[in-house]
């Protein structure tokens, strides 16, 4: 009899511990997660300070300031390509119908359609409906600025239901195959065909590498078919030193094209380090909530939540208001720092008002 009860104990001591481990795992995630948007749209937000800090990476690259300038511009070109990563973790493993999918698209459309016509009003000197009518165009033709991730996103989800198909079945080989693709693509091409000769377009699978194909699917792979368990002090070390050997390269490459070709604003470079940077974040920020090593409060897996809103209203805090602009080009005067000030002022007010806005009925729906 008594063996009987301490099976029953055993047992039930053993499934309190599958669920302890099974919440805990739920909350590594969401915390990881959200934590990673915030970062990613601080990233986001810094990419559209232009020439009051992204662009200063264009600048003479003879001075001593202009590497830490490309060094923060490189880095913060990964911000969209982390949160196609989160979109991959979070939807490619789901298994809804092609019907939800496409009221994702709806979803999404609508809030394009309105931010759009939000963005267009503020550069408007007057609006009339023969404006609106060409507002209207414009927006199936061409994106307004910050909302292009709108359109590349809307793709995303079309296409969602076979992305699902490809990441389910993806092995380790294979994985290592699209990851050398997607160095070869996206780092090592760019530079051989700028200093060298170019490569035929058709030679390159293009698909592949597109934003909203590749970080997805590496997305959903480092999140479920990797094991954050299996990671390493020294494995995060060594992706860290392959990252910055990487942003060397591309520094020493931008430096070359620029001293030849003086003021070119061409991305190239600052975009070709993006993929390890991502990964290199994600997996990195993934451990530090799994392992611990550091406390997220509520309170901040709260502003991941409103992360959405703050991208689509952050260009209008940070170059439309003329006051709060005033402002800001009064902080980044007195020092080259202080363009991270800006930034981080107008992810804290777009915070606030999101959080108000998601209270209105009807507003709620599309921030």
């Amino acid at each position: 009899m008594k063996i009987g009860v301490d099976k029953e104990v055993i047992a039930e001591n053993a499934s309190q511990q599958s669920r302890a481990e099974q919440s805990r795992a739920e909350q590594s995630r969401a915390e990881h997660i959200e934590a990673l948007r915030i970062i990613a749209v601080l990233m986001v937000i810094f990419n559209h300070t232009n020439e009051r800090g992204f662009s200063r990476a264009f600048a003479d690259p003879n001075t001593l300031g202009w590497i830490w300038d490309v060094f923060v511009s490189t880095a913060c070109k990964a911000g969209v390509p982390i949160f196609f990563m989160i979109s991959g973790a979070n939807l490619i493993g789901k298994d809804d119908s092609i019907r939800k999918c496409f009221f994702r698209v709806r979803k999404i459309f609508i809030v394009l359609f309105f931010w759009s016509i939000i963005y267009y009003g503020a550069d408007a000197q007057s609006v009339n409906w023969e404006l609106i009518s060409d507002w209207i165009k414009r927006i199936v033709s061409m994106p307004y600025w910050h909302l292009w991730y709108l359109y590349a996103y809307i793709a995303f989800l079309c296409t969602l239901p076979l992305l699902r198909k490809i990441g389910k079945n993806i092995n380790k080989q294979e994985f290592h195959l699209i990851m050398a693709i997607g160095l070869l693509l996206t780092f090592v091409m760019p530079i051989m065909e700028t200093f060298t000769i170019p490569v035929y377009g058709e030679l390159k699978p293009h698909w592949l590498v597109a934003a909203n194909v590749l970080y997805p699917l590496v997305g959903f792979y480092v999140d479920k078919k990797i094991n954050i368990e299996d990671i390493s002090k020294q494995h995060l070390l060594c992706l860290w030193i392959i990252n910055a050997c990487m942003f060397i390269i591309s520094g020493l490459c931008e430096h070359y094209f620029l001293k030849f070709n003086p003021g070119n604003t061409n991305e190239l470079f600052l975009c070709s380090t993006d993929l390890i940077t991502a990964i290199n974040a994600f997996v990195t920020v993934k451990y530090l909530c799994f392992k611990k090593c550091w406390q997220i409060k509520k309170g901040a897996l709260f502003v991941g939540r409103l992360v959405f809103g703050i991208y689509l209203i952050h260009i209008l805090l940070l170059w439309k208001i003329p006051f709060l602009l005033d402002e800001f080009l009064k902080i980044e005067k007195y020092s080259s720092l202080g363009i991270f000030a800006s930034v981080l002022i107008v992810f804290l007010i777009a915070a606030v008002m999101i959080s108000l806005l998601k209270h209105v009925p009807v507003i709620k729906r599309i921030v």
